[in-house]
């Protein structure tokens, strides 16, 4: 009895620490884009051969522990109206797609939600937060900021989050596979746009396939007015902004 107590005492440490690393990511998810919201974004993927533009509108809806996002692409044209669906509750996801080529909605299995999502340089199962398993909250100090570090374990890698530990800010994202780093995710620009605050402006090295993603958020276009049948998986099809 007292070597088990002992063991449940030395454990307990870590089982909080775990609890406030998913709390921290959370608070600073709700922070910077929880609650109903929509906006356009423009996308410039540059290789070394040259820029691709695209934009796509964003649309996000939170009903307690329900959230539901829908990014519809409104260019290129070989791209417009195609359209990804994420429904969580809970800490059950569900991802659709809908490919205007293929005049269908596909479900994104488990098995692939860890793929790319529609050339955005993030997965599926990064839309809605799911999977893996984060490691204790780690608390550091670099160049005189204190931080957070969150580390969430995948399928043969791991993703660290780095967060400004008195405003929750997320600074960066670092994706590893098999130990090499992969993939910077860096936040740019945090401002105010429609009484919100926000992420105006992120980027993307993707060290894979050579390439950088550099996303910017129309402020003009932040509105807080979302409709309920933007969400509905029978109306992909339809292509509305």
């Amino acid at each position: 009895m007292g070597r088990k107590l002992f063991r449940i005492l030395w454990l307990l440490p870590l089982v909080l620490c775990a609890q406030s690393a998913k709390e921290v990511l959370e608070r600073s998810v709700r922070l910077f884009s929880g609650g109903d919201i929509r906006f356009r974004v423009e996308e410039t993927i540059v290789r070394p051969g040259g820029e691709q533009k695209r934009t796509f509108v964003v649309a996000r809806r939170e009903r307690g522990d329900r959230k539901e996002l829908l990014i519809r692409f409104t260019a290129p044209s070989t791209l417009r109206c195609t359209a990804i669906l994420t429904k969580k509750s809970g800490e059950k996801a569900q991802t659709y797609v809908f490919f205007p080529s293929l005049g269908r909605v596909r479900i994104i299995p488990p098995s692939k939600e860890n793929k790319e999502a529609v050339g955005l340089g993030i997965s599926y199962a990064r839309l809605h937060e799911s999977g893996g398993k984060l490691l204790p909250l780690e608390r550091v100090r670099q160049k005189g900021h204190e931080l957070y570090r969150v580390t969430r374990l995948e399928d043969g890698g791991k993703s660290v989050y780095t967060l400004d530990a008195d405003t929750l800010r997320l600074l960066r994202l670092d994706v590893y596979e098999k130990g090499r780093l992969v993939k910077e995710v860096v936040v740019d620009e945090v401002g105010e746009a429609a009484g919100r605050t926000l992420v105006l402006a992120w980027h993307i090295v993707d060290r894979k396939k050579r390439r950088e993603l550099r996303f910017r958020v129309d402020p003009a276009s932040v509105s807080t007015e979302v409709k309920a049948v933007w969400f509905a998986r029978n109306r992909l099809r339809r292509c509305r902004f």
